[in-house]
C-alpha cells in the first residue's frame, strides 16, 4: 500500500505538432446544438469527470470537428457494420489487419445505439456533432490548466474521474488546500 509520503509530483511538457486539414471557422450546427439540447433534458449534460452542471463545455470525443473531412468515414463505417476487418497503415504504406486493441473497437463499443448502417460518409457532421461523439465536461476539465482534457494525456487525464477523497491531484489543489490550513 502506498502512502501519502510516496506521493511525486511529475512535470511534463505536451507538445503537439501535427497539420490540421484546412476547414471553415467553427459555428455550432444544428446537430451540435441539437446533440447539447437532447443531453440537457436527458439530465446528462454535467461534467462527465466531476459532476458539475456549471460552465459544461461540449468536448468531441473520438474525433475533433477541424479532422472531419480528414478521416476514412467509409471504412469506419464498414469496420461498424462488419464489412472489412482490415485498414490501412500509414506507417506500413499498406492494407494490414485490424489489431484486436485497435481504437475503431472502442469507437463501435462506446457508439452501441448511432445507426452506422445509416450514416452518410459524405456528411460527418452526423456523427461528430452527435451526442455519440459528445463528452461534456466543466471548463476545468474540458480546457483548465492541470485539469483539462485539451491539456493532458489519456491516462493522466482519466484518472480525476476515479481518485480516492483525499488524494491531491495537481499544484492548484495543493496551493488550495495550503490555503484552507492557513
Amino acid at each position: 500500500m502506498t502512502t501519502a509520503q510516496d506521493t511525486h509530483e511529475t512535470h511534463r511538457t505536451l507538445t503537439e505538432d501535427v497539420f490540421y486539414p484546412g476547414h471553415e471557422p467553427r459555428t455550432e450546427s444544428a446537430i451540435f446544438r441539437a446533440s447539447k439540447h437532447e443531453m440537457k433534458a436527458e439530465g446528462g449534460y454535467v461534467c462527465a469527470i466531476c459532476g458539475d452542471e456549471e460552465k459544461v463545455e461540449s468536448h468531441h470525443r473520438f474525433f475533433e470537428w477541424a479532422y472531419s473531412h480528414a478521416i476514412d468515414w467509409r471504412w469506419i463505417k464498414d469496420v461498424a457494420t462488419n464489412k472489412t476487418d482490415v485498414m490501412f497503415s500509414h506507417k506500413l504504406q499498406r492494407i494490414a489487419p485490424i489489431p484486436k486493441k485497435h481504437p475503431v473497437w472502442d469507437l463501435i463499443r462506446l457508439t452501441q445505439g448511432f445507426d452506422w448502417s445509416a450514416f452518410d460518409p459524405c456528411k460527418p457532421e452526423t456523427f461528430v456533432d452527435s451526442v455519440f461523439n459528445q463528452l461534456p465536461l466543466c471548463e476545468l476539465h474540458h480546457r483548465g490548466k492541470d485539469h483539462g482534457r485539451h491539456e493532458e494525456s489519456d491516462p493522466v487525464w482519466n484518472v480525476q474521474a476515479f481518485l480516492i477523497p483525499g488524494f491531491v491531484y495537481s499544484p492548484d489543489e495543493l496551493k488550495a488546500l495550503h490555503q484552507e490550513h492557513a
